[in-house]
């Protein structure tokens, strides 16, 4: 088994029973936009909700990126190293984002580059890699914490000398499910080329994940943040829900919701967990802690799991 194969194909949780925690996952759904050059800190400070320039080195941060409207190209952890900032973001996204950001980066010395080869690996101090092999990122998610690691290309050529101790029976690598799963528990959404452009961060929750500073100074799309912020209340945000009834997959969204006569708009399915008992959806700020929709064309039954 190549490093490639290994890195693509997951174990099926339904029949791999491994744990939640410290579990050695590497996770391809996740890439890096590395920048780097000595106006770096600059140009992101007026590019990004979060304080870049108060991240000390080996110091992560959730933050987003937004367009001058306030919607969010693209939410991101940001890893300070000795040379560059790290963001990690949707692999998806990377290509996009980096676009976006070239022409505010032709007025910085700046430089932006895309790590594109497998380049996540979660929890990967519990899979006794070397330390010297990977960028650390630690960070929160309102109250859950998280740990990844970067790889830039030359670390990941190395990497593959090291993985066939990963492929005996015992010490197998958990599916990238797994991972991604406890960021949807934590109300981290996943965005992609469909949901990018489409929602203020404070319908995404991401003021409560700690992705916004208010006091940092301007950046785009800060005033209409700002003003949702003070003078405004978003309507719908971002709930973690249960689900029970019709079975989705994530091909499939995301997905209208109406209200259970089907009369009226009422929000959008925009995740699944691996096995869709948990979703995350964008859904009214004062909707019932349990109930019924329509969604796809079936009833569902939901519970709110947070109390957002």
């Amino acid at each position: 088994m190549t490093a490639t194969e290994l890195m693509t194909n997951w174990p099926d949780p339904s029949t791999n029973q491994v744990p939640t925690d410290g579990a050695l996952t590497f996770v391809n759904t996740y890439a890096v936009l590395e920048v780097t050059g000595e106006d770096t800190e600059k140009f992101l400070q007026g590019q990004c909700s979060a304080d870049i320039g108060s991240l000390a080195i080996g110091e992560s941060v959730p933050g987003s990126i937004c367009t001058v409207k306030g919607r969010v190209i693209t939410s991101f952890i940001a890893t300070k190293t000795n040379e560059s900032v790290l963001l990690l973001i949707p692999r998806v996204l990377v290509p996009t984002t980096k676009e976006y950001l070239k022409k505010y980066a032709a007025f910085f010395k700046v430089s932006l580059n895309q790590w594109l080869h497998p380049c996540v690996i979660a929890n990967p101090k519990s899979g006794q890699l070397p330390e010297s092999l990977y960028v650390s990122c630690n960070f929160r998610l309102g109250e859950q914490g998280f740990h990844a690691g970067l790889l830039d290309q030359a670390s990941y050529q190395k990497l593959a000398d090291l993985l066939p101790s990963y492929q005996d029976k015992e010490n197998q690598p958990a599916p990238e499910s797994i991972w991604l799963d406890h960021l949807l528990e934590a109300g981290w959404l996943l965005l992609n080329n469909k949901t990018s452009e489409e929602y203020l961060p404070h319908q995404l929750n991401l003021d409560l994940l700690g992705a916004i500073n208010f006091k940092k100074g301007c950046y785009t799309g800060q005033e209409i943040i700002a003003r949702m912020e003070y003078r405004g209340k978003s309507k719908k945000r971002l709930k973690v829900i249960s689900l029970s009834g019709h079975q989705l997959t994530n091909e499939s969204l995301p997905l209208d919701i109406k209200t259970a006569d089907d009369s009226q708009p009422l929000g959008e399915l925009l995740q699944l967990t691996s096995n869709a008992k948990l979703a995350l959806a964008l859904l009214p700020v004062e909707l019932p802690s349990e109930g019924s929709f329509i969604c796809d064309g079936e009833t569902l039954e939901y519970a709110l799991q947070n109390n957002v």
